[in-house]
């Protein structure tokens, strides 16, 4: 841990930013000193969202509705949020600062050597279990059931205090069903290998959704490794809906038949077959230890993590001891998972919601494509204009040269024409190599009216939700080459209709994006937001256009072959 700097911590309204724990998809957070009269002083977690999305409607949506489903839970065994607020523009949740470890410290063997013995693991889930519970209980004001569902329970966002507390940290996805927010239809989201059969099937879900990710955290706390996550996205559905569970007696025959058979009733695939509640579940762990001594009290809890866990816990004393000495640390670094809540606390993914109708990009190019570095859009452009029409960029040319040039570009082009038609033979139409090409957001040119159409499809409508994301003129772009591209018989009536496509049955293909989510079009048809799981595909070419939720289009081209399933292909931003 680096050392604290010699000025004060930074103001962030009432609350003075010590040090960045993490920086997520949507958002940063801090740990925070809120001081008052008397020497009162707390410390406290500020999540904060990311300038550049603070203007983006959709987002803050997402992030809103994420602290008020937190906000309604009061419980012991989850992460207690104090305040939602805004500060220049930029909202914020304010919670508790939790000092532990996340339950997968404690399978890992670098960490927590011995093997987690029974008695451990399920004093771990019982609490857990019921901090859950009480989140699937929340009920509106008329008494009817929320029906909240984290969907995002992992190892890494149920946390152990030191005072052998249980945390659920993260409601950031946390589903409300029929809630005002919503994501769009068929997307899905949370961590891929803790997911169910039926939340990567895109059904509606419930609070047995999290039954089946508790058992999985449960499973890999013993076994001490996934359960469930393989070398890629697909290979981690397949897993999911059709590879065998090993028991974990198999793996650990030390542990009680009884225990075993409570996480392998967790782990069905059939919901109907789980435990009802996060509740019963905890009550089966509870019963399955009783004959070798019970869980462990909170304090019998407490003594396991300091002991086990003292190096990574003397790292957070440090940082906690800058905040209440006035200190702060680089607030441009984050400190990672060794400190703080020891997670990353932000999960909630990117994304944006589209009509199906809406076309993401405009595709044409002449000549060999170039890649100039862009330069940021302006501040001053409305964003929807900036992210719809093609940069032309007109050289400075003396008025004495100028008919002369113009004259001398009409002749070259005739002649290009011409050459281009007596060359032109039954070709395949070109198509852009198999290497994602980044097409950046667009400026008009000076004079919109004179301009040539480049737009393959006149009827294309902008996405309804693109004057709502503003260009981020502080975000540095990608590394990546970017480029317009354009077909170069764009507007040209075609006579070949070209080789015949191949027959038979589809094939699959399993396409994802990271480390943001993104917005999928294949052949101009709308499919969702990644992760897209086995889609069924016609065999042959097939163009892919992603979104993000930045305004920033990818495009590639994929072969299907019939009855085959082919590699699965992630889009990188």
């Amino acid at each position: 841990m680096g050392a604290a700097s010699a000025t004060t911590a930074h103001t962030f309204g009432k609350y003075s930013l010590v040090a960045k724990l993490a920086t997520g998809g949507m958002a940063e957070i801090f740990l925070a000193r809120l001081s008052g009269a008397a020497g009162f002083e707390k410390l406290v977690v500020v999540k904060r969202i990311l300038p550049h999305l603070a203007k983006d409607q959709n987002l803050v949506g997402m992030f809103l509705a994420e602290a008020k489903i937190a906000a309604q839970i009061s419980h012991h065994n989850v992460c207690q949020v104090f305040e939602l607020g805004e500060i220049d523009g930029r909202y914020f949740i304010a919670m508790e600062y939790l000092e532990g470890v996340p339950f997968s410290c404690f399978r890992r063997r670098d960490m927590f050597p011995p093997p987690p013995e029974a008695r451990l693991v399920a004093s771990l889930g019982v609490q857990a279990c019921e901090g859950l519970h009480h989140a699937h209980q929340l009920k509106r004001a008329d008494g009817q059931l929320m029906e909240v569902v984290h969907r995002d329970v992992s190892a890494n966002n149920l946390f152990a205090t030191v005072d052998g507390v249980v945390k659920v940290l993260d409601f950031g996805i946390a589903k409300v069903q029929d809630a005002s927010v919503r994501t769009s239809t068929g997307s899905v989201k949370g961590t891929y290998a803790y997911m169910a059969p039926e939340q990567l099937r895109g059904e509606r879900l419930d609070r047995r959704t999290d039954v089946f990710a508790m058992g999985i955290v449960l499973w890999e706390l013993f076994a001490r490794r996934h359960l469930f996550k393989r070398d890629t996205d697909f290979l981690t559905f397949q897993a999911i809906t059709s590879d065998p569970v090993p028991d974990v007696s198999e793996l650990r025959p030390d542990v009680p038949p009884s225990l075993c058979a409570v996480i392998a009733k967790a782990l069905s695939r059939d919901r109907d077959l789980r435990q009802p509640s996060a509740r019963v579940l905890g009550e089966e762990l509870s019963k399955s230890v009783h004959s070798i001594g019970g869980i462990f009290s909170a304090s019998e809890l407490s003594d396991v993590i300091n002991q086990a866990f003292e190096v990574r816990l003397r790292d957070q004393r440090k940082l906690i001891q800058v905040a209440r000495e006035g200190g702060s640390m680089d607030l441009g670094e984050d400190l990672g998972p060794s400190v703080g809540h020891g997670t990353a606390l932000v999960t909630t993914p990117v994304s944006i919601t589209t009509d199906a109708r809406s076309e993401f990009a405009i595709e044409a190019t002449f000549g060999p494509p170039q890649t100039p570095k862009p330069s940021s859009p302006s501040r001053t452009a409305p964003a929807a204009a900036q992210a719809s029409r093609p940069t032309v960029v007109i050289p400075a040319i003396g008025r004495s040269k100028a008919p002369l040039i113009a004259l001398a570009l009409i002749v070259l082009g005739g002649i290009g024409i011409a050459v281009y038609f007596l060359t032109r033979g039954p070709k395949e139409p070109p198509i852009v190599a198999d290497n994602p090409t980044i097409v950046a957001p667009i400026v008009a040119p000076p004079d919109a009216a004179a301009a040539p159409s480049y737009n393959a499809r006149p009827d294309a409508t902008e996405p309804p939700d693109a004057a709502a994301s503003p260009a981020d003129a502080d975000v540095e772009p990608p590394d990546a080459a970017v480029v317009v591209v354009v077909t170069p018989d764009a507007g040209v009536p075609k006579t070949d209709p070209g080789p015949k496509k191949p027959t038979g049955p589809p094939g699959f293909i399993t396409i994802d994006s990271a480390p943001v989510y993104a917005v999928i079009s294949i052949d101009g048809r709308a499919f969702g937001e990644t992760p897209l799981p086995r889609i069924s595909l016609t065999p042959g070419r097939h163009r892919v256009v992603a979104k993000s939720a930045s305004g920033l289009v990818q495009s590639t081209t994929i072969t299907i072959e019939s009855g085959k399933v082919a590699p699965a292909f992630r889009f990188k931003w």
